[in-house]
């Protein structure tokens, strides 16, 4: 049930954060022992204004130096690390073409890193991360942080939808030797309604005690149908969402934080208390914290 980790993309700008980015993919190749294909996406080039300013047969002939001092020092960064890898250069818009190279080569995770800050501005957690977690239909890995070891801690995020079993699948495929939290953000729909019509104090404590009790038997019974018997089980976290003032992505980062987790793993279409996991809970995860967050697709 393990779908493993073989291929692993990294995009770079050369920037601070792609270099977190690459020393992350090749941290993640040398543990499970999969090959790491390094990408800089330039710019996309316009034939028209290429033939305009009579520069056509002079592009492409001899890579651009900066371009490849960078790749030269990714690469050996990588190789220092542990990791089988290649280089390559690509033009367009990143996001569009990461997830096509994710296609074409069969990779199982992209790494990029959370924020661009490299002189082409063509990678970074605003549009192109999110962009790319919404186009590409493999693992999203978004770097927050520098990396200093293989991943310790790993919280996945469940909320018992089709998606969570890949959530779990993802977890699996990444973790290596990490302990795992499961978390799941659960929602007492009716507490507000039996407080609201008066409900005594004790009622609405036994409510909120069977609704933990629901949400901790069917957490249960979704590591037990999606996780490998035998190994390290993953311990569960439960936690309410309380208020408005408290919604899921706020629970996550707690939950991040209190468990001392280096890594959040998420789906990008779980069904949550405002709509799909990609719209406000995923990008405020994606922009806010500083955690890296593997974002698991649906495959």
């Amino acid at each position: 049930m393990n779908k493993g980790i073989k291929k692993i993309i990294a995009g770079t700008d050369f920037s601070r954060a792609a270099a977190n980015a690459v020393a992350r993919a090749a941290l993640l190749a040398a543990e499970h022992g999969a090959e790491l294909l390094i990408i800089h996406v330039a710019p996309p080039l316009s034939k028209a204004s290429l033939e305009r300013l009579d520069f056509e047969n002079s592009i492409g002939l001899e890579p651009d130096p900066f371009i490849k001092r960078g790749l030269c020092d990714a690469e050996k960064m990588a190789l220092s690390l542990g990791a089988k890898v290649t280089c390559a250069v690509e033009n367009g818009a990143a996001a569009v073409v990461l997830a096509k190279a994710a296609m074409r080569v069969d990779a199982d995770v992209v790494v990029v890193g959370a924020r661009g800050e490299g002189p082409s501005g063509n990678f970074g957690a605003g549009a192109t991360a999110e962009s790319l977690v919404e186009r590409s239909k493999r693992d999203v890995l978004i770097v927050a942080s520098p990396a200093k070891t293989v991943y310790k801690h790993i919280l996945a995020c469940v909320a018992l939808g089709p998606v969570s079993g890949y959530v779990l699948k993802s977890t699996q495929a990444v973790r290596g030797s990490a302990a795992v939290n499961v978390l799941h953000v659960y929602d007492p729909l009716f507490e507000k309604n039996l407080i609201s019509n008066g409900a005594e104090q004790e009622t609405v404590e036994q409510y909120r005690l069977s609704e933990k009790r629901e949400a901790a038997k069917a957490t249960a019974r979704l590591i037990e149908e999606w996780t490998p018997k035998g190994g390290q089980q993953p311990q569960v976290s439960l936690r309410r969402a309380s208020s408005p003032s408290n919604p899921p992505y706020r629970v996550i980062s707690i939950a991040a934080s209190q468990l001392k987790s280096d890594l959040i793993v998420i789906g990008k279409n779980q069904r949550t208390l405002k709509g799909l996991l990609l719209g406000n809970t995923t990008k405020h995860i994606i922009h806010s914290i500083e955690t890296d967050t593997l974002i698991s697709a649906t495959r």
